[in-house]
């Protein structure tokens, strides 16, 4: 565990460029904050902080985690995911998943939205991504069976059903991080 925190760390504060980083929480707010390689947004700061100095709970690592994730910094974003305590949680293994997968590894994004769904089956966003990649690959029958699976948890109206319909109708690129 010392060496894992170790190496995440110096992976966060290899490099000093600053470029915006989103946190988005599960009540739709967004706070922009540009924070450098190596912090993470602490709200009751108001600030960026150095991750090594960062005291946030899991929930507010996972929200940097995906602001990071959608900004196209997914070596960042993995880096804070593994700082989570909870490894068990679906929505950090989703996005471990969408993490991976969009930093280039398809196999081990794949494995991390399997362990999100194991745990919740019902993780239409795991579903979503999943199928998005799937589709990316060339395999249209799978990616339809997320589909199928997304509509049958919430519908053809949600915004997951939506996304992955866009992304196999050619609407938008299975590589796309807005939903």
């Amino acid at each position: 565990m010392i060496l894992r925190t170790a190496l995440t760390l110096a992976l966060l504060s290899a490099a000093a460029t600053a470029t915006p980083a989103l946190a988005k929480g599960d009540d739709g707010e967004t706070g922009v904050e540009k924070c450098k390689r190596g912090e993470v947004y602490d709200e009751r700061k108001e600030a960026c902080v150095p991750t090594s100095a960062a005291e946030l709970t899991d929930d507010a690592l996972l929200a940097n985690a995906k602001g990071l994730a959608y900004s196209d910094r997914f070596d960042e974003a993995i880096a804070v995911l593994n700082l989570i305590g909870d490894q068990d949680d679906t929505d950090v293994q989703t996005m471990l998943g969408y993490s991976t997968r969009m930093n280039g590894d398809y196999e081990t994004g794949m494995k991390h939205y399997h362990v999100a769904l194991r745990l919740d089956v019902d993780n239409t966003v795991a579903r979503s991504y999943m199928g998005a990649a799937l589709a990316g690959k060339g395999d249209l029958a799978a990616a339809e069976a997320q589909l199928r699976e997304i509509e049958a948890r919430c519908g053809t109206g949600c915004d997951d059903y939506a996304f992955l319909r866009d992304v196999m109708a050619g609407a938008r690129p299975y590589d796309s991080q807005t939903r």
